[in-house]
């Protein structure tokens, strides 16, 4: 992978958006990987008995799909790197990632761009929030970086 300025934060789509994913890391790669396949554990069959000799009944709550960040220091040239679905249009997504980095107290921060984006789009975008607490810099997948 190209060699990228240092920062607070990187941004990443989920894989199938982007093939920037693939370029990071092995390591961290796999540990994304493994974050995202994690599925939440499976009561215990001797719980549903229990439930059922008492009258009772399980009801799973669906659970909200969370972003992933994961520590990334010393693996790119960033603290944490997070990975944020894009199921929306790019203003919702980039004023979701504002509202992350704020959150993570984050100074600088660079996004990789889901497929199909432009970096002047998320610029443009970007600028007309008016955002200036943060140094923020746009990585398209048709950048040759």
């Amino acid at each position: 992978m190209t060699s990228f300025a240092p920062c607070d934060l990187w941004v990443l789509p989920l894989p199938a958006h982007s093939t920037w994913f693939a370029r990071v890391d092995w390591y961290l790669n796999w540990q994304l990987c493994k974050g995202l396949a994690h599925e939440q554990a499976k009561p215990s069959l001797q719980l549903f008995r229990v439930l059922e000799e008492n009258g009772m009944h399980f009801e799973d709550q669906p659970r909200e799909k969370v972003p992933l960040l994961v520590f990334s220091k010393g693996r790119i040239p960033a603290t944490k790197c997070l990975v944020l679905e894009c199921s929306q249009t790019l203003a919702e997504w980039l004023r979701t990632i504002h509202r992350m980095a704020s959150d993570l107290k984050v100074q600088s921060l660079r996004v990789f761009l889901p497929k199909h984006f432009s970096k002047s789009e998320a610029q443009k975008l970007w600028q007309e929030r008016e955002i200036h607490s943060m140094e923020i810099e746009f990585s398209s997948d048709k950048d040759d970086e």
